[in-house]
């Protein structure tokens, strides 16, 4: 009973802590300093640190005070002193460090604390490796141990070098001999070798008197070292290599491919390349050979296709040639006649890859060249497959192919916008000769290519109405590319867009358009008082050859210009408009009739 009370006293502890911990949020105040404070605005950690972290669900928060680094619980205690360069979150643990950072490295010494504060290891450990399951390589002076997520020390700090466990044994080094041990920290193989390799395959590659073999888990042996040298294992084959002779050998050291071989690479599938009496061809498991000279050069590129080269080879590689490209079952897909290096990974994954002729960039498939090698610069097959379309240059004009390998866009243009957005977008700019357009996904155009300006495509999409520019005018265009206004005008400001109008200019002259694009007022004008639309006044005066009249938001003419001054005034909550003519001052309606007020 007396257990269970005090596990529930310990998770209502946690919860509380999760709790506080979620209701602070961070303040700054005077200095640029911060504190913590509650949802309701409560203080309750004053602002005396220069940099923060946000509380953990454990209830901790990483804080910075004067240059040091410590650890605050949610009442402002420290549960690690602040007094550190750095502290880290490593897996199970927190790590305190003093010292300085060199480029990428820290040089100094780590403490070890738990997630909750305590301390587990004191300032003196170099170096640490977290592992990916929750254990932690640390270093003390030159040697290494291992401290478990619980905070065990599981291997001691005895070796000079110590790789995490696998299958219950850990890789061990001490004074350059390598060995295994188990986690009773007792040796499972003796450390006695030049080299041990991880556990392949179940098997482990051992290197004594500078010859390979093999042994299992519990370090017996299953070949004696007697190999120049072992390669991995995969699917229980690994290459052996013994007086520059190539073959194959299982997990049990059985040779299942004679090392008869000047060359030989792990096997794709069903076949492995190899060079045999110079000739290079392939072997099954077997031992039977296959394509046995066909081509002066053959190597497993993907797990899918081997690439084949005819040509000349310098130091055994391809130097000057043709390439191509047999599948896994060993037929020809790629004939060996392109002369650049063909992208067989981008075949393997798309179906589809680039291949380059004398400079220029083309794409082939199995079934043939889908695309001629007439283009500039290399075309991405990736961006083509992800975005369904992708650029293109030819002659230094660009265009734009579909996933079907469909022109959408012939190479004529200058420019082109973002094509890995046309995709999401619908819509593309384009330029040619100076003039901008737009078209959708099938090429069409929904704005020729007749404008001045650069079309930002999105921007039109999210806005009312976009200015555009045509032969030195200006006009309108909407969010669906339709023309508003003519590109009739020398110039038009929009301000904001919830402004009721927008202004535009001809012939010096100003007039304004609703935001639909209707022309309200004609360009007669040489000013017009638009900051009282602004204020929301439905109706502002007007300027033309020196006199002043009133106009309304709807373009109605109130008063014609034959005032020297006109104001917008309003008695006694009557709206009325204040004009002089010849030194006497008049009142007018918004109908534009004059009627009698006194000013108060």
């Amino acid at each position: 009973m007396k257990n269970r009370s005090l596990i529930l006293t310990l998770i209502l502890s946690f919860l509380i802590l999760s709790l506080n911990a979620q209701k602070l949020e961070f303040y700054q105040g005077n200095d640029n300093k911060y504190g913590f404070r509650d949802k309701k605005g409560k203080i309750v950690i004053p602002a005396v640190y220069d940099e923060y972290y946000s509380f953990s669900k454990k209830g901790l928060a990483k804080v910075k005070k004067d240059g040091k680094w410590g650890l605050i619980n949610t009442q402002g205690s420290e549960v690690i002193p602040i007094k550190f360069d750095e502290i880290f979150e490593e897996n199970s643990y927190y790590l305190s460090f003093v010292g300085k950072k060199q480029d990428y490295y820290y040089i100094g010494l780590y403490s070890v604390w738990t997630l909750s504060g305590e301390q587990v290891f004191p300032l003196e450990f170099c170096e640490y490796k977290a592992e990916v399951d929750g254990n932690l390589l640390l270093k003390k002076g030159d040697k290494w141990g291992l401290l478990n997520k619980k905070g065990a020390l599981l291997v001691d700090f005895n070796y000079d070098r110590l790789i995490n466990f696998n299958k219950g044994i850990a890789r061990v080094v001490v004074g350059g001999q390598y060995g295994y041990i188990n986690k009773k920290q007792e040796v499972v193989i003796p450390i006695k070798y030049e080299h041990l390799s991880e556990i392949n395959n179940g098997v482990i590659i051992t290197k004594l008197n500078d010859k390979n073999g093999i042994i299992n888990i519990k370090g017996k042996v299953i070949l004696e070292p007697s190999y120049d040298l072992i390669f991995r294992f995969y699917d229980k084959l690994a290459i052996v290599i013994l007086n520059d002779k190539y073959g194959f050998i299982n997990t049990k050291g059985q040779i299942v491919i004679p090392l008869i071989y000047d060359d030989i690479e792990t096997f794709t599938k069903a076949y492995a390349p190899v060079v045999y009496k110079g000739k290079y061809g392939f072997i099954d498991v077997k031992n039977n050979r296959y394509r046995m000279g066909d081509f002066d050069y053959v190597e497993s590129f993907t797990y899918e296709y081997f690439l084949t080269f005819n040509g000349s080879l310098v130091d055994s590689y391809p130097d000057s040639g043709y390439y191509g490209a047999l599948n896994s079952k060993l037929e020809e897909v790629i004939p060996c006649i392109y002369k650049g290096e063909l992208m067989l990974d981008e075949l393997e994954e798309f179906g589809i890859m680039n291949f380059e002729q004398k400079g220029k960039y083309g794409l082939l498939k199995e079934s043939g060249i889908v695309l001629p090698t007439d283009y500039d610069e290399y075309i991405d097959v990736y961006e083509l497959n992800y975005s369904g379309f992708v650029l293109i240059v030819k002659g230094g004009k660009k265009g734009i192919i579909n996933k079907e390998i469909e022109f959408v866009l012939p190479c004529e243009y200058d420019e082109i916008g973002d094509v890995t957005e046309f995709d999401r977008i619908g819509f593309i700019n384009v330029e040619k000769e100076g003039k901008n357009g737009v078209i959708n996904k099938n090429g069409e155009f929904v704005l020729p290519c007749k404008f001045d300006n650069q079309i930002e495509v999105e921007d039109v999409m999210d806005s009312y109405f976009t200015v555009v520019k045509m032969n030195g005018k200006w006009g309108l265009i909407n969010s669906s590319f339709e023309m508003l206004t003519p590109c009739d005008y020398d110039g038009i400001e929009q301000y904001d867009y919830d402004y009721p109008y927008i202004i535009v200019y001809k012939d010096k002259k100003v007039g304004f358009l609703n935001p639909e694009g209707k022309l309200m007022l004609p360009c007669n004008y040489s000013d017009i008082g638009f900051g009282l639309f602004q204020d929301n006044y439905r109706y502002t005066w007007t300027e033309k050859d020196g006199k002043y009249g009133v106009v309304g938001l709807d373009g109605t003419v109130v008063a014609k210009c034959i005032y020297d001054k006109v104001d917008l005034v309003e008695f006694d909550e009557e709206k009325l408009i204040k004009v002089s003519l010849k030194g006497q001052t008049l009142f007018l309606n918004y109908k534009g009739e004059q009627v009698d007020n006194e000013e108060e």
